[in-house]
């Protein structure tokens, strides 16, 4: 009988090795690993989450794109190539002469080069009513070129007549080399 126990405890204490073994060799590893398939899998839901809370700001953000281009593609569209300052000059003085404003003068200042952009400075002086001088104001805005009034200085004139003498400088700017 003692060889029974004997065989016994050789069959026990191998099934022990068998299922130690089995444990350290193939279900902790497999545990390991289906561990990481679950951290992987939430982390996988939490940028389907993400990317689906994205996709509703999706037609805002197009939309905000679609606006930025037109603003962007009319203000380049403003401002040309090349200086074409002669033709600008006569364009204000035919807003000038539109309004009927008197004592006109429109002259280029000395030009500034920026990185990608060159700015003339013009002074621009006449005179007229003030209804004149806004509507000139008004025309300058509605041309094809950028035009930046830096300052404006407005004067009564003498006799009090409603006629006011103007003197504005602006900055029309021209495309730099790139």
């Amino acid at each position: 009988m003692k060889k029974l126990e004997r065989k016994q405890l050789y069959i026990g204490g191998a099934a022990i090795v068998l299922i130690a073994a089995f444990s350290l060799l193939l279900y902790r590893p497999l545990h390991g690993k289906i561990l990481q398939v679950r951290n992987a899998k939430a982390q996988q839901i939490a940028v389907e989450k993400d990317a689906f809370s994205k996709k509703q700001n999706l037609p805002i953000i197009r939309e905000m794109l679609i606006q930025a281009k037109k603003e962007t593609g009319e203000f380049s569209e403003r401002i040309p190539a090349d200086r074409q300052l002669g033709q600008l000059l006569q364009s204000i003085a035919e807003a000038m002469n539109s309004q009927r404003l008197k004592d006109q003068v429109v002259a280029p200042g000395s030009e500034v080069s920026l990185e990608k952009l060159n700015c003339i400075p013009v002074r621009m002086q006449c005179s007229g009513t003030m209804k004149q001088i806004f509507a000139f104001f008004r025309t300058l805005e509605g041309l094809e070129r950028i035009i930046k009034i830096e300052q404006v200085q407005l004067k009564n004139n003498a006799d009090l007549s409603g006629v006011v003498s103007m003197n504005a400088i602006a900055s029309v700017y021209y495309q730099g080399s790139k």
